[in-house]
C-alpha cells in the first residue's frame, strides 16, 4: 500500500508564495506609516523653529518700536486698512516679516501702534429737562395737579458724532419724598436714592401718567450714547425736576408763596445775609413772580428748616420767622392781581406761646400796605387776639369792619382760610379731619368760622395791588396761597384737595 498523507512539493511552493505576498503587504504598510510619521515630525520641528523665529522677530520689532529705533529694522513698512467701507474704517501702519516653512511663506504684521479702541460718542454738555403743560407752556414748578405733564430734554451735544449709532434713555425718580425741592438730594449720584420709572424709555415723557405717585419726588433722565459695535459711551444725568404735592395747577392759582421753595443749598443765594435768601421767597403760582422786596434789609427775618409730623410720618419744611432784631420785618410781593369778585386765601402759620407781650397792631398780612381803603389785612393785637380787617372804598367807619380771634397762640401750625369779597370777609380756622371707617376717605373741616360784612360798600370787585407778609416775634410763616374764587375756579372739591395738602404738610397727627 502507498502512504497518501502530507503535502506535495507544489502545494508547499504555492503556500510559501501566498505567505510572501501577505508579508510584503504588511511590510509596505508599516514602512509607509513610519516614513509619514518621520516626515510629520520633521515638519512640526520646522514649524516650531519658525514660530520661535517669528516670536523673536516680533519681540525685537516691538522693542525697536518702543525705543524709536525703527530705522534699524530690515522689514518693509506698510499700511493696512481695517473695516474697509464702514464708518469705523481706519488705517494701521506697521512692519511685515516673512518666514519660509517647507516651501510656504508665513507673513506676520506688527503694528507700529495699538489700533484705536472702538470710538464711542461722549456727551460734552449738560442735559437739561424741562416740563410743559398740555398747552405747550413751560411749567417751572410742576405739581400733581397737572393733568398733562410733558418732560423734554435739551438737545444732546456730542463729540465723535459720526460714531453715534443710537441713544439709550432711562428715567428715574427719587425714592424719598420731600416738600423741599432743594434739600437732601444730589444731581450727580445714582444709588438707592433713585428708582427707575417703568415703561418710559423714550427721549421724552409725553405725559407722566399717575403723576400723583411722584408727588414730592425728583425726576431726572439718564442718557447713554451708543457707538460702534454696540459700545456704550459715558452716561450722563440731567438736572432734577421736582414734582410738588400741591394738588392744583392752572391760572386759578393767583399767588403761591411756599417757604419750602427757598433754596438754602445755593451758596450764591445765601451769600452773607438772610436778606439775600429771603428775597427769593418765590411766587410759584401762575404768575411766577421771582423777586420780593424786603423792608429794613439790615434786620431781615430768619429762615429755618424744621421737622414736623410724628414718628410714623415725619418730614421737613422751611419756615420764616422774626429774627429778633426788630419788629419792623416785612416781605412785600409787588405782584398785582386784577379785579376779582371773590378771592380765596390760605395761610399756614405757627404761633408760639409767649410769656411777654407782643407789639400791638403789628401787621401779619396786608393786601395793599400804605392804603386804608379797598383792602383786607390781618394784625396781631396782643398775645390773645388776632384781628381781621376789611376796608371798603372809604376810610370812614361805615366802610370798615373787623373781628378778632381769641387764644390763637396754640404752639402748633394752623391753617386759615379766608373768603374775601368787596363787602364780606369770612375766616375759618381749626382744621380737623374725619375718616370714613368703611372707605377710609378723609373729609376736612374747620372748628371755627367768623365773618363780617360792609353794607355801605358798593364796589363789585376786589383787587390786590401789593401784598405784605409781616414778621413779629413769636410766629412763623409757612405758606400763602391765593386763588381766584369766582365762578367754578375754586370749588368745594378744590378746597378739600388744598386742605388735604396743607394738613399732611403742616399738621399731620
Amino acid at each position: 500500500m502507498k502512504n497518501t498523507k502530507g503535502l506535495t512539493l507544489l502545494e508547499v511552493v504555492v503556500s510559501l508564495f501566498i505567505v510572501s505576498l501577505i508579508a510584503m503587504g504588511f511590510y509596505t504598510m508599516f514602512s509607509t506609516v513610519f516614513i509619514n510619521t518621520y516626515k510629520t515630525s520633521e515638519l512640526t520641528e520646522k514649524i516650531f523653529a519658525a514660530q520661535e523665529d517669528v516670536e523673536e522677530k516680533i519681540a525685537v520689532t516691538k522693542g525697536k518700536i518702543k525705543t524709536g529705533e525703527t530705522d534699524d529694522l530690515i522689514y518693509p513698512s506698510t499700511t493696512i486698512k481695517l473695516f474697509a467701507g464702514q464708518i469705523y474704517e481706519r488705517d494701521v501702519e506697521g512692519f511685515v516679516m516673512e518666514n519660509d516653512i517647507n516651501n510656504f511663506t508665513l507673513s506676520t504684521f506688527v503694528s507700529k501702534s495699538r489700533p484705536d479702541p472702538f470710538r464711542v460718542p461722549t456727551i460734552i454738555e449738560d442735559i437739561t429737562i424741562t416740563g410743559y403743560d398740555g398747552a405747550g407752556r413751560v411749567v417751572t414748578y410742576p405739581n400733581i395737579g397737572h393733568t398733562t405733564l410733558e418732560v423734554v430734554p435739551s438737545v444732546m451735544v456730542l463729540d465723535y458724532t459720526s460714531y453715534h449709532i443710537d441713544t439709550k434713555y432711562e428715567w428715574y425718580h427719587s425714592v424719598e419724598k420731600s416738600y423741599i425741592p432743594f434739600h437732601g438730594f444730589s444731581d450727580d449720584i445714582i444709588d438707592d436714592d433713585l428708582k427707575v420709572i417703568p415703561y418710559y424709555t423714550g427721549k421724552t415723557i409725553t405725559n407722566l401718567g399717575n403723576i400723583a405717585d411722584y408727588g414730592g419726588t425728583f425726576i431726572k433722565q439718564l442718557t447713554t450714547p451708543v457707538g460702534e459695535k454696540g459700545h456704550f459711551g459715558p452716561s450722563k444725568f440731567s438736572n432734577n425736576i421736582f414734582i410738588s404735592r400741591f394738588p392744583i395747577a392752572g391760572n386759578s392759582v393767583l399767588i403761591h408763596m411756599d417757604a419750602s421753595y427757598l433754596d438754602m443749598t445755593n451758596t450764591d443765594v445765601m451769600l452773607s445775609t438772610q436778606y439775600n435768601l429771603l428775597k427769593r421767597w418765590t411766587d410759584i403760582g401762575s404768575n411766577n413772580i421771582s423777586y420780593q422786596d424786603i423792608e429794613n434789609t439790615n434786620s431781615a427775618p430768619y429762615v429755618m428748616i424744621e421737622t414736623v409730623g410724628n414718628e410714623e410720618h415725619e418730614h421737613q419744611i422751611i419756615s420764616i420767622e422774626n429774627s429778633g432784631n426788630s419788629n419792623n420785618q416785612n416781605v412785600d410781593n409787588w405782584n398785582s392781581i386784577s379785579t376779582r369778585s371773590k378771592i380765596i386765601v390760605y395761610f399756614a402759620l405757627k404761633f408760639e406761646e409767649l410769656e411777654g407781650d407782643v407789639t400791638a397792631n403789628s401787621t401779619l398780612f396786608d393786601s395793599y400796605p400804605g392804603r386804608s381803603t379797598n383792602k383786607f389785612a390781618v394784625t396781631i393785637v396782643d398775645n390773645n387776639q388776632l384781628r381781621f380787617n376789611l376796608h371798603g372804598q372809604s376810610s370812614i367807619s361805615s366802610y370798615q369792619s373787623n373781628f378778632t380771634l381769641n387764644d390763637y397762640r396754640t404752639g402748633g401750625w394752623e391753617i386759615y382760610r379766608l373768603e374775601v369779597e368787596p363787602n364780606r370777609l369770612a375766616v375759618t380756622n381749626g382744621l380737623n379731619v374725619e375718616v370714613n371707617e368703611v372707605t377710609g376717605q378723609r373729609t376736612f373741616n374747620f372748628d371755627q368760622s367768623q365773618s363780617i360784612t360792609i353794607s355801605s360798600n358798593n364796589r363789585n370787585n376786589i383787587s390786590i395791588q401789593r401784598l405784605r407778609a409781616g414778621f413779629v416775634e413769636g410766629h412763623r410763616w409757612g405758606e400763602i396761597i391765593i386763588f381766584d374764587g369766582t365762578g367754578s375756579n375754586h370749588t368745594d372739591n378744590h378746597t378739600q384737595k388744598v386742605l388735604e395738602y396743607l394738613f399732611d404738610k403742616y399738621i399731620i397727627d
